[in-house]
Order: structure tokens, then sequence, then C-alpha cells
């Protein structure tokens, strides 16, 4: 009797293995026999599931920005509160969150020569940069911000702050240690308080 595969549970295994395979050695030399080898399948198992290298990475951006959704979500109802735990949690404080910023700064640059992978990350980013001023516009009834304090340019620093320690941390990863991330963050929020 053949064995009864999910093939949306493979199809997701199989992105996985690309991630964890992209952030120990890089987008720019990947290929479906790497990716084979590293899984323990044929290339053609993996063309069953994705027809080109370039569906396989979509649904790896996919995942990363996935995973990053699940790392900030919280029941916190306090917008201001809310924002300081999102950005706290896209910090690359331990392993995973490491590997995940190696995939996305990869990406980053592999999206010069892909469009759909440009749009696909560009898109992550203008969503979470409208979270991040939704949340900041609606704290500003609750805090007292700075007089010339604009929502959206406010997160926009903060977001391009968490992207700086995710580069930073894989070029040299003591130069940033975690409680370090931490204060830099969280005095770069408190500086936007009167």
């Amino acid at each position: 009797m053949p064995k009864v595969i999910d093939h949306d549970e493979e199809r997701q295994k199989l992105v996985i293995t690309a991630a964890q395979h992209i952030a120990d050695n890089g987008v720019l030399g990947f290929t479906l026999r790497d990716l084979a080898r590293a899984h323990g399948v044929t290339k053609g198992h993996i063309q069953h599931y994705f027809s080109c290298k370039e569906v396989l990475l979509l649904g790896t951006v996919d995942y990363i920005e996935t995973r990053f959704i699940k790392l900030m979500e919280s029941n916190i109802t306090d917008s201001f509160e809310l924002t300081q735990y999102r950005l706290s949690q896209m910090l690359p404080m331990d392993k995973e969150r490491s590997d995940l910023w190696r995939v996305k700064l990869a990406f980053s640059i592999f999206a010069r020569d892909s469009v759909d992978i440009h749009k696909s990350i560009l898109y992550w980013y203008q969503r979470e940069h409208q979270v991040g001023t939704r949340l900041f516009r609606k704290a500003e009834s609750k805090y007292c911000f700075h007089k010339d304090f604009n929502p959206g340019e406010a997160y926009r620093s903060l977001i391009v702050l968490v992207y700086g320690f995710g580069f930073t941390k894989n070029i040299n990863p003591k130069l940033l240690p975690p409680s370090y991330q931490q204060s830099i963050l969280n005095k770069a929020i408190d500086d936007l308080l009167l």
C-alpha cells in the first residue's frame, strides 16, 4: 500500500528545511538539489510541491514572515505596551530569531534580482509599519509624546533600529548581547515620551 502523505504538511516541512538551509548557508547559491540533500529527498520530490525555485523561495519568505507574526502575538491591550512588546519580539535575541533574521536579510539581498520576492518583503514591511503606526496613534490619547511626534516616522525609526540589530547580530553575534539590544530599544522608545 502506498505511503499516505499530507501534502500541506510536506510542503511546510520543505519550506522549514529551506529556511534553515538558507539561515546556515545563504540564498545566493541555493539550489533545489541543496534542499533535496538537506531534506533527504530527490529534486523531483521537491518539484512535485514547488514548480520552481522561485515558488519555493516565495513560500519560504511567507514562512519567515508568519514566524515573526506569531512571535509578536500577544494579549496586551495597551497599544504602547503592545508596540514595545512587538518590537522586542523581533529582536534577534536567541537562535530562532537570529536564524529568522539571517533568512530575512539573505532574502533582502536576493530581492533585488526577484520582483516577486521584493514585493513580498516590501508588503511585510508596509504591513508591519501600518500596524505600528496605528498602535502609536492609539497610544497618543493615553501617553504624552514630544510635540513633534509623528506616529509613522517614530515607528519607522524603531523598525529601522530593529533591522539594524538583526543585521549587526548576524555579522558579529557577540557585539549585541540580548540585554544590550533590549536596553537600546527601550531607551529609543522611552525617548518618544515627554
